[in-house]
């Protein structure tokens, strides 16, 4: 199956760059979320425990970044096991586009296959449910960008806005800062269609 889509974020594309580097915003944006851990410095694995209608699970998937233009353009191999027999495997490029001082434009084109016990898919379904959950994270990162706005500007420094982020994150791990690129951030968005891709694989009938 195949996902196109974008969405327009009210922040520079700095700003949003600085956001998705931060672990705790990111915990607190992927629905479901229950940890993050490092395998190298481009991969990375994450444990989620979903529920969408009558379906619920939880799932493991991992994430492989590669062919990164900081901070506009990454490619993502991912795959994921889900709490049945079953599993799936793709590849996502995305990107960021500034579209002024208070406005960035991300832009995704997912590939995914199934695989295991279970590969009858609803498309229809897929593609709704996929984007429910890219709804919330989007809603959820917003919301963790726009308190604030204020530095949201061309004079304001990287630093500052990394430390505001961060000191509203109560999970942090790290601060940000421009020029160090934190691997693991890129595949969210990839993460939120594989989410439901596994859990739908693994019940579909």
């Amino acid at each position: 199956m195949e996902l196109k889509d974008s969405r327009q974020l009210p922040a520079a594309r700095d700003v949003v760059w600085i956001a998705l580097n931060d672990p705790g915003v990111l915990r607190g944006c992927i629905p479901g979320c229950e940890s993050i851990e490092r395998i190298d410095d481009t991969t990375w694995t994450v444990v989620v425990g979903a529920t969408l209608g009558p379906v619920s699970g939880r799932w493991t998937g991992r994430v492989a970044v590669s062919d990164v233009i900081a901070p506009s353009t990454y490619t993502l191999t991912f795959d994921g096991l889900g709490s049945s027999a079953g599993h799936t495997q793709g590849k996502a490029v995305v990107t960021l586009q500034s579209q002024g001082p208070m406005n960035t434009l991300l832009k995704y084109d997912l590939k995914a296959r199934i695989g295991g016990e279970h590969t009858t898919l609803d498309a229809p379904q897929i593609e709704t449910a996929a984007r429910k959950l890219a709804d919330e994270f989007f809603t959820r990162l917003i919301a963790a960008i726009a308190p604030h706005h204020a530095l949201n500007d061309r004079v304001a420094a990287d630093s500052d806005v990394a430390a505001a982020l961060a000191n509203a994150s109560a999970t942090r791990d790290a601060p940000s800062t421009r020029g160090r690129f934190a691997r693991w951030w890129p595949w969210v968005l990839a993460l939120l269609v594989l989410i439901f891709i596994v859990m739908w694989g693994n019940h579909a009938s």
